[in-house]
C-alpha cells in the first residue's frame, strides 16, 4: 500500500471518530430505562440511590444462592426460553426472597412461566379518564390490597402502562380505563373497558414474585417532585422492602455495553478533547500527504 493510500486511510478513520463524537454529543440517548441514563427517560436518578444504600448488580444466577431476606429487581428483562436456568430463580424464591419485574412489553413471561407464576404481562396500553393530567396515557393507579410496598401512597401515575393478570392486585386503574387499541386517546368501541391491575403479588415457595407493568415508574421524570401522586414514595418503599437490594443483571446488558459512550456524552470536556485531538491529526496527516505526493 502507498504512503498516501494510508494516509488516506488514516484520515478517512479519523473523520468517523469524529462523526462518533459529534453524534454522541448532539444525539439523544436512546438506552431507555437505562441506569447509567441521566436523561428524562433513564433511571439513573433511583439506580444512584440503590447503589449508595448498598445495593448488588447480580451478573450470573448462582450468586443469589448467597442471599436471603432480598428483593431482586428485573426491568424489562430479556428472557428468551432456555437463556437462563430458571432453577437458580425458584430456589431464591424458597428461601423468603421477593422478585420484583417490572415489565410493560411481556418479555417477563417467559420467566413467569417457568418459576411456576400464574401473573403474565399483557402488552396494551392502559388509558384512563381517571388521571392527574389532561391526557388520558397517564392513568392513575389505586391500591387494592394492603402491602408494605403501598405504605403512605394513595396513587400513583404510570405513563402509557401494560396491565397484569392473575396474582393478587395491589394497584389498580379506574374505573373508567381501556385497552387504547389504536392509540388515540379515546375510548372506542371494541376496545376492552374497565378496571386493569398495574401491580400484582403472588407467593410462590416461601417468596413473592411482584409484578409491575409501568417500568417508566422508575425513570427519572417520573420521580420530580412536580409528579403527582405518591410515585417517589412507592420507589423508596421497593428499595427499602427487603434486607439486601439486588438488580439483575441481564435487564442491564444494554446499559453496561453503552457505559463508555454514556460517559462520554455526559462530559463536554473529554468530548472536546477528543474534537481537537481527531482535528490535530488530520491535519498532520494531510501535510505528510502533500509532502508525499509532492
Amino acid at each position: 500500500m502507498s504512503a498516501i493510500s494510508r494516509a488516506w486511510g488514516c484520515t478517512a478513520a479519523l473523520l468517523l471518530g469524529m462523526m462518533v463524537v459529534l453524534s454522541v454529543h448532539f444525539s439523544t440517548t436512546g438506552d431507555e430505562y437505562g441506569i447509567s441514563n441521566r436523561g428524562w427517560n433513564g433511571s439513573s436518578v433511583f439506580f444512584d440511590a440503590v447503589l449508595e444504600e448498598g445495593g448488588t448488580m447480580i451478573t450470573d444466577p448462582a450468586l443469589l444462592s448467597n442471599y436471603e431476606n432480598s428483593l431482586l429487581l428485573l426491568v424489562v428483562p430479556a428472557f428468551e426460553s432456555g437463556e437462563r436456568d430458571p432453577g437458580a430463580y425458584r430456589a431464591y424464591l424458597r428461601r423468603d426472597n421477593t422478585i420484583f419485574i417490572a415489565d410493560e412489553g411481556g418479555a417477563s413471561n417467559v420467566i413467569l412461566q417457568s418459576i411456576g407464576s400464574s401473573m403474565r404481562v399483557v402488552p396494551a396500553n392502559i388509558s384512563s379518564l381517571d388521571t392527574a393530567y389532561t391526557g388520558s396515557f397517564f392513568p392513575n393507579g389505586h391500591p387494592a390490597a394492603g402491602h408494605p410496598l403501598l405504605a403512605g401512597v394513595e396513587t400513583l401515575t404510570f405513563n402509557r402502562p401494560a396491565h397484569v393478570t392473575g396474582g393478587e392486585p395491589l394497584m389498580v386503574s379506574g374505573l373508567f380505563s381501556w385497552q387504547d387499541l389504536n392509540g388515540d386517546g379515546r375510548m372506542d368501541a371494541g376496545e376492552p373497558s374497565g378496571t386493569f391491575s398495574f401491580l400484582a403479588r403472588e407467593e410462590i415457595g416461601a417468596g413473592e414474585v411482584i409484578v409491575c407493568s409501568d417500568p417508566s415508574l422508575l425513570i427519572n421524570a417520573m420521580q420530580g417532585g412536580d409528579v403527582p401522586g405518591g410515585n417517589r414514595a412507592f420507589v423508596g418503599n421497593l428499595r427499602s422492602y427487603r434486607g439486601a437490594m439486588l438488580v439483575d443483571g441481564a435487564a442491564s446488558t444494554a446499559t453496561r455495553d453503552r457505559a463508555l459512550l454514556a460517559g462520554l456524552r455526559d462530559s463536554p470536556s473529554l468530548q472536546a478533547g477528543l474534537l481537537a485531538a481527531s482535528l490535530f491529526a488530520v491535519a498532520v496527516l494531510w501535510r505528510k500527504k502533500y509532502r508525499v505526493g509532492g
